[in-house]
């Protein structure tokens, strides 16, 4: 990019569409003075927009669309022909520099070079001296300008005791690291991997970098950036040691988090309050069963029958009506806060253990309804098989009770037995062998293959074996298999 220009959008509300548009038209001025400068012609100039709507607009006739935009649309078609006007992509709009903006540090360190480039070609006659874009060279030749200045500042008598060969204070913060002075003027740790011929040479010797100092901090926002905040301490922190070694590195990312918005939306965390105290409806004398209950959306969940309901659905539900239609009967009620489901207590905890329960079994997998009402079941078994009473580590103690005993009448989860005929297979019979597996695997992740071939190892048994799902084969060992079907 040579040149670029921006605009600040007035006061007055404006669409975005038309702020694209006044932006074209800026573009197009632009153009035009380039041009002039560098003796073209208009008509070869191509101009990119990544605005559809501005794009529309242009193509049409001016006198079809409102004062605003057709003034500007004439303008734009008096100047240039349409097939001058190119879509690209926002993503790689170089333009939107000026609006996704750039960091500090590349904006520190290119505003650097430039002066460097400025003096050094005031040196030169006009012929040798350099032109176009910041190359790579004079970037990192700047950067290292900019760090070594910053070590300077910081660590002044350990950089000039280095210089004159002298040994540093042991009271020194950088002591431990073994500091040396690089050809470039850096100040580098000199690690026990220097015969490491593999590695960097940024990883061997590490750049020091002062604690606190403004340019620290600026290289620490930068690598934050480049992360899009997404990144943890410990994380960050490795990145940069491969080519910084921050003093206090952890103290450094954390101090930088704490100030970025980003980072604070990401990991912010709510509110907490002390937990109140126990309603005084429990300390009264006690009450008849269903006295009291928790409900919402998913019903009662604090007491309630062992039978099961269809219960219709519900279009219009308003708290006046439900305090209406109750109140004849001497039933109170008591709303909680909204999106506050810690406010209900423990049958939000039911309703919390439901959707972990469902979602274990589920995860996402694409199912059918009566998939998702077998998934409903196995969730109400495994609420129904949570202990009414404690679970004591003395073996010699009873088992505690479950609704499950209520309902099934036994201990357990199923009405089957347990265990399977191991002998006598048949292929009717298959259920048994899926019963086998019902107790390990989530319902709908049961992917069934043939074994196309089997590894013996040296003592003659198999423990890897070869299978083919569908039209893919994998090798896998025994232990990851269970046999449905074989041979006696």
């Amino acid at each position: 990019m040579d040149l670029s220009k921006a605009r600040v959008s007035p006061l007055q509300s404006i669409s975005i569409p038309r702020l694209e548009l006044l932006g074209a038209v800026l573009g197009l001025r632009l153009a035009e003075k380039i041009v002039k400068a560098l003796k073209l012609e208009t008509k070869d100039v191509t101009i990119w927009c990544d605005s559809l709507n501005v794009l529309w607009w242009i193509k049409n006739q001016s006198r079809k669309l409102k004062p605003f935009v057709a003034n500007r649309v004439g303008f734009i078609q008096s100047k240039t022909e349409l097939k001058q006007w190119r879509y690209i992509p926002t993503k790689t709009n170089v333009a939107d520099l000026l609006t996704r903006g750039t960091t500090v540090k590349k904006k520190l360190v290119r505003i650097n070079g430039w002066i460097h480039r400025f003096i050094g070609n005031c040196r030169f006659e006009t012929d040798f001296r350099k032109k176009g874009d910041i190359a790579a060279d004079e970037y990192h030749e700047s950067e290292k300008e900019i760090i070594a200045k910053a070590q300077k500042e910081s660590f002044k008598e350990e950089y000039s005791k280095i210089e004159k060969r002298k040994p540093i204070s042991i009271s020194s913060k950088i002591i431990s690291l073994n500091p040396q002075i690089d050809e470039d003027g850096l100040l580098r740790s000199c690690s026990r991997l220097q015969n490491a011929h593999y590695l960097p040479y940024d990883v061997k010797y590490p750049i020091i970098l002062p604690r606190g100092h403004t340019i620290t901090k600026l290289i620490v926002k930068h690598y934050h950036d480049e992360a899009n905040h997404v990144m943890r301490t410990n994380q960050l922190l490795t990145k940069l040691s491969k080519r910084y070694w921050v003093i206090r590195g952890r103290e450094e990312i954390r101090d930088a988090e704490a100030k970025f918005n980003k980072c604070k939306l990401r990991r912010c965390k709510p509110a907490q309050q002390l937990m109140a105290p126990l309603p005084a409806m429990r300390f009264k004398k006690p009450l008849r069963a269903f006295a009291r209950i928790g409900i919402d959306f998913a019903g009662p969940c604090l007491t309630m029958q062992g039978c099961r309901e269809l219960n219709e659905i519900v279009n219009d539900l308003y708290k006046d009506k439900i305090t209406n239609s109750t109140a004849d009967k001497g039933i109170k009620w008591h709303f909680n806060a909204p999106l506050g489901p810690h406010l209900g207590g423990v049958f939000e905890i039911i309703v919390k253990a439901v959707k972990r329960a469902t979602t274990g079994i589920l995860e996402k997998a694409d199912i059918t309804d009566e998939e998702l009402c077998t998934a409903f079941t196995g969730a109400e078994s495994s609420l129904n098989s949570c202990p009414l009473t404690y679970q004591s580590a003395n073996i010699k103690d009873n088992i505690p009770l479950t609704p499950n005993h209520f309902l099934i009448g036994q201990v357990g989860r199923q009405f089957a037995p347990d265990s399977v005929q191991s002998k006598g297979y048949h292929p009717k019979k298959r259920w048994r062998r899926v019963q086998e597996l019902l107790s390990h695997t989530s319902r709908g992740h049961w992917p069934l293959g043939r074994i196309t071939g089997v590894f013996e190892d040296k003592d003659g048994r198999v423990r890897v074996v070869k299978v083919k799902i569908g039209e893919k084969e994998f090798i896998r060992p025994i232990t990851r298999l269970c046999l449905l079907e074989f041979d006696n």
